[in-house]
């Protein structure tokens, strides 16, 4: 029987989904005895990735492919935020290649910028234990997402009728009709409502605790409609303390700026 009609030995499967995106492919046929393209026709089946031939790294086109991403967002984020970007030759033409290694560097710092839940499991390879948890908190904040919900007659009708009561914060009227804090706000404006709902008392101290936990459920990819239902504050009253404490937010990105005296 050939090499590569053999079965797959549960070690090699571990030692394959251990390596596979860490290692070249010289370096894992040295460790496993089987062909090139058994190797590869297996990592397929294994679901460990789509470019691994291109192991060490892979075109611009196709990274933007990867992550569900205009060309040009590459682009603006290797200018504007750093993604490291390099030129590659081959033969008389040059191409710009992103580095896996580089990227999951760059990422980690920079989670927030990508939509996790549009990038296929391990179209890298192996991938860095946070991945799993920004890619889980980016399900959740689609799941709560309710922006492309058109309002109707009788949604605009509660909306009214409960700021009429003059006893519903924001928080409360969003979660009523199953909006977010903006979509509540712009709302009210569209239809020139003079009403509004009354505010949490913002006196409230945070702890410390608190506001570490914030910083990381932010930083892990978590939206702020997420981070304010379990902290039982507001979305605007989540982001305002962190604006306060010298934050800043671009492109999704959570940044430090000088702090500010509290």
């Amino acid at each position: 029987m050939k090499k590569d009609m053999r079965y797959w030995t549960e070690e090699e499967q571990e030692y394959l989904q251990d390596n596979y995106g860490r290692v070249t492919i010289e370096y894992l046929l040295k460790n496993i005895d089987r062909s090139e393209s058994a190797i590869k026709n297996k990592a397929v089946r294994m679901k460990l990735g789509r470019w691994y031939a291109n192991l060490e790294g892979v075109t611009q086109n196709e990274f933007a492919e990867a992550l569900n991403v205009h060309h040009g967002t590459i682009t603006n984020w290797n200018q504007k935020y750093g993604l490291p970007v390099r030129m590659k030759r081959c033969r008389k033409s040059y191409f710009k290649i992103i580095m896996i290694d580089d990227f999951w560097k760059w990422a980690e710092n920079h989670k927030n910028m990508i939509e996790w839940d549009k990038v296929e499991k391990h179209i890298f390879g192996a991938e860095p234990d946070w991945v799993r948890h920004a890619r889980d908190a980016s399900i959740i904040a689609k799941n709560k997402s309710v922006k492309k919900i058109p309002w109707t007659k009788n949604d605009d009708t509660k909306l009214l009728w409960m700021l009429k009561q003059h006893k519903f914060t924001y928080s409360e009227i969003a979660t009523e009709l199953h909006r977010t804090h903006g979509g509540v706000k712009r709302r009210i404006s569209d239809l020139g409502i003079k009403l509004r709902p009354i505010y949490r008392d913002n006196h409230k101290k945070y702890s410390q605790e608190e506001i570490g936990c914030i910083v990381s459920m932010y930083q892990a990819g978590h939206s702020f409609q997420t981070i304010a239902k379990k902290f039982d504050r507001s979305e605007a009253g989540i982001r305002g303390k962190l604006e306060r404490m010298g934050f800043s937010f671009n492109n999704r990105v959570l940044s430090k700026k000088e702090m500010e005296e509290e």
